[in-house]
């Protein structure tokens, strides 16, 4: 009975030791890059299968003064599922401006200037990493070109980021004032149609000839 007993016991013991170990590779929480630090958090604690009460438990034990304050209703009446779901919610919606505060202090410097556009969104996404979304990094990227590019681009909304990347190249190629020369070229409408909406239509043929001239 005894023997059993003890078997029961040490069974325990290689989970327990691999919580101590994995929960010893935690890092204090990283207020100003939330995602990026649970990325980490559950890359490390997934592999024990642990409950939500003790991934709740671990990321409170990485927590500062500050952090617990954001969390003090959940924490004072904490749900009876997805403990673990809602604090992450919360420190995520509390600080993830933070990171897109970071991102553009990050890429306050940078400028188009000799860089082909395709190499500026590459430098971006360097510096980005995961703390700012695809298209948070399309508008950034999007504010570094030259105006009459932005027009053309804006108004293609299926191409990818890649794409719209490689168009501004080509477009970049033959210079500025030529996409300006075209887009001042248009004709006004003489239909009922709105003088603005008959520009946009044409500016979404411009990208579309632009893209599959890309492509060729």
């Amino acid at each position: 009975m005894q023997d059993n007993k003890d078997a029961g016991e040490n069974a325990d013991i290689p989970f327990n030791l691999a919580a101590v170990s994995i929960q010893s590779k935690l890092l204090p929480f990283w207020r100003e890059y939330p995602r990026l630090w649970f990325v980490q958090f559950e890359a490390l604690i997934d592999p024990l299968k642990t409950s939500d009460d003790n991934k709740y438990r671990y990321v409170l034990g990485q927590l500062q003064p500050t952090d617990l304050q954001q969390l003090s209703d959940i924490l004072l009446n904490p749900p009876a599922t997805g403990k673990f779901d809602a604090i992450k919610k919360r420190l995520l919606s509390v600080y993830e401006q933070s990171e897109i505060k970071n991102f553009k202090h990050l890429v306050s410097g940078l400028e188009l200037g000799d860089q082909k556009p395709t190499q500026l969104l590459r430098r971006m996404r360097e510096l980005g990493g995961n703390m700012i979304t695809e298209d948070g990094i399309k508008i950034e990227w999007l504010n570094q070109l030259p105006q009459q590019v932005r027009v053309v681009l804006s108004v293609n909304t299926d191409s990818s980021l890649e794409m719209l990347a490689a168009m501004a190249d080509k477009m970049l190629e033959y210079t500025g004032s030529s996409t300006v020369a075209v887009v001042s070229r248009m004709e006004p409408s003489t239909s009922a149609d709105p003088i603005q909406q008959t520009v946009a239509t044409q500016l979404d043929v411009l990208s579309k000839q632009l893209e599959k001239l890309t492509l060729e």
